[in-house]
């Protein structure tokens, strides 16, 4: 997340900086990353009242979110070695199995 300002004469400048646990974004790690996407995803979702999806990509390297508590419906891709292709819900309903 770099938001720019594009000032006279074609100037781009940095409007602000985006840290995590007080450091640069572009320093931290893929787990601190998708962390931090979350804490962002459930901030956005307060101050705008609404409820949207969130999409946890790569989740493989997260193995528990203990830092939010997500809202609302949750999208989790993992890769997993040697399982066949699967679908899980929330609910007791058993998991859909790819071909």
């Amino acid at each position: 997340m770099r938001p720019h300002k594009n000032l006279k004469g074609g100037e781009i400048r940095d409007v602000f900086k985006f840290t995590y646990e007080d450091r640069p974004y572009v320093c931290l790690s893929g787990s601190e990353r998708i962390r931090a996407g979350l804490e962002v995803a459930e901030l956005v979702k307060g101050l705008l009242g609404v409820d949207f999806p969130v999409f946890i990509d790569d989740a493989e390297r997260v193995p528990v979110i203990d830092n939010v508590r997500p809202t609302g419906q949750i999208f989790i891709a993992k890769v997993a070695k040697g399982v066949k292709l699967t679908v899980q819900t929330a609910s007791a309903t058993p998991p859909a199995q790819a071909a």
